[in-house]
């Protein structure tokens, strides 16, 4: 009875913390749109760090540094959103 307890518990915190990563996704991509770039940037570097599969997050990331005016970091960020397998790996 227990292990079907905790199980259930875990199901709903990993599901509460996947939908909390996607929710400031959300939010960064608002301020994003906003205009709002440093915040923006602030919730997408936690969002990638967090998935960093999260290609979409990636793509926005990379357009907040450049518009924060930091191209070194957004080439970086786009490069991420490259999923493609390359043959000089």
């Amino acid at each position: 009875m227990f292990a079907r307890l905790l199980a259930v518990i875990v199901v709903f915190v990993f599901a509460g913390a996947v939908s909390a990563q996607v929710g400031a996704r959300d939010r960064a991509i608002e301020f994003y749109r906003e205009g709002k770039y440093a915040d923006a940037v602030r919730l997408l570097e936690e969002t990638v760090q967090a998935d960093p599969k999260d290609r979409e997050a990636w793509i926005y990331l990379g357009a907040a540094y450049v518009h924060s005016g930091n191209d070194k970091l957004a080439r970086k960020a786009f490069r991420k959103t490259d999923t493609r397998q390359r043959d000089d790996q």
